[in-house]
């Protein structure tokens, strides 16, 4: 089978590519093509191993609705779409024919975004903007607001001409699936990770503290930093000498309560690692690497119109993918079927600071949990799901 797969949108959405090239490579009979930019094939690399996978790059004169349209001239058995974040008048204007399979990383965006709801998240974002008094943010908002509409509209169109053709959705998880089920047929969406299992080494083995990693760009809109800060306040007695805590992502420099807050943690006596730059990819696996647990601090409801776990999936899980690490997350967070072994959920944070105690308390619960963690993410090795591109 030939397949291509196109991402020009997102080069953090690299791993996506990955993962399905790496898996349709499994079977020797597939061709693979990957239609991207210059940038995203400098971070594809790692591919070029494989004989059946071909990099075809968009050139510097080449607007997007050329490129679309030159890679309809390659005689493809299924295309993927694994990005449509700009452009979107472009992806509309092609007229799609065939197998493809459109990924959808923010579900609402596509299935349930009429003018009532956009209205509704624009009203959210900017009072919440006024009450973090974040005025720049208010005409950001705005102006993405405005812009929407023409989005909105080419979203429409482009899913329009889909569902005249063999489509098929690729969503992130199970809780996805069941959300997208609601506006097409549940057997026109396929559930797929974001990440493959790389049999990362694991580090952790001679952590003399319990070294817990929170992955992710330090974002206060996305993640709970607040109420987890506290419990560290709270616990600081029994925790400073015996936890690592790795904030493992950049922070961003409006975020200036969290720097705040670390800089008082550290002065309490905790080891507290931040940092203030992008981290680069090896940088990045060797310092997840030596993770003991993955913490998923998520506000899982983060407006009345995105849900992670339904409309949108969190890097978080994908860590826990990638590394086979066990982790804790917020009890309402829907984890798919193969990976419940690997995850530890918690109610409240009185109940997260049970979990952490019985963990410093007990190393050989840590212990078992290491190992069901690593057996469960064998499922997502590119051996154990390619099945799920075959249907």
């Amino acid at each position: 089978m030939k397949i291509g797969i196109i991402e020009i949108c997102e080069p953090n959405h690299y791993t996506a590519v990955e993962a399905l090239a790496e898996t349709y490579a499994c079977d020797s009979s597939n061709e693979i093509f990957l239609f991207v930019t210059p940038l995203i094939a400098d971070l594809l690399q790692s591919l070029n191993r494989h004989k059946a996978v071909r990099l075809v790059v968009q050139q510097a004169d080449e607007d997007t609705l050329s490129f679309l349209k030159r890679i309809l001239a390659y005689p493809l058995d299924r295309l993927h779409i694994n990005t449509v974040s700009r452009d979107y008048g472009a992806f509309a204007d092609v007229d799609w024919q065939g197998a493809v399979y459109l990924s959808v990383h923010n579900t609402e965006q596509w299935f349930d975004n009429g003018l009532r709801n956009r209205f509704g998240l624009f009203r959210h974002q900017l009072a919440e903007a006024w009450r973090e008094k974040r005025f720049g943010k208010i005409w950001q908002k705005t102006v993405l607001f405005a812009k929407d509409f023409g989005r909105q509209r080419d979203r429409e169109r482009l899913l329009r001409k889909l569902m005249r053709i063999d489509y098929k959705m690729l969503v992130y998880s199970e809780a996805h699936q069941a959300y997208i089920s609601r506006f097409v047929p549940e057997a026109r969406v396929l559930v797929f990770p974001f990440a493959l299992h790389t049999h990362l080494p694991d580090r952790s083995s001679a952590n003399k503290r319990l070294r817990i990693c929170i992955p992710g760009t330090v974002s206060s809109a996305r993640r709970d930093y607040d109420g987890f800060f506290r419990l560290l306040e709270k616990s600081a007695s029994n925790w400073t000498e015996k936890i690592t805590v790795d904030l493992l992502g950049y922070i961003p420099k409006d975020e200036v309560n969290i720097r705040t807050r670390i800089g008082h943690l550290r002065k309490i006596g905790f080891d507290l690692l931040a940092y203030d730059n992008f981290i680069d990819t090896s940088r990045y696996d060797a310092l997840l690497s030596q993770a003991d647990l993955i913490l998923g601090n998520l506000k899982v409801q983060l407006n009345p119109y995105q849900r992670y776990g339904s409309t949108k999936e969190t890097g978080v899980i994908f860590n826990i993918i990638k590394s086979g690490k066990p982790a804790l997350l917020p009890g309402d967070y829907p984890v798919d079927r193969d990976l419940a072994a690997a995850v530890r959920f918690f109610g409240d944070y009185t109940e997260l600071q049970k979990a952490v105690s019985q963990f410093l308390s007990d190393r050989s619960l840590l212990e078992s949990m290491k190992h069901q963690a690593k057996k469960a993410v064998l499922a997502y090795t590119p051996e154990n799901l390619l099945n799920r591109l075959k249907s």
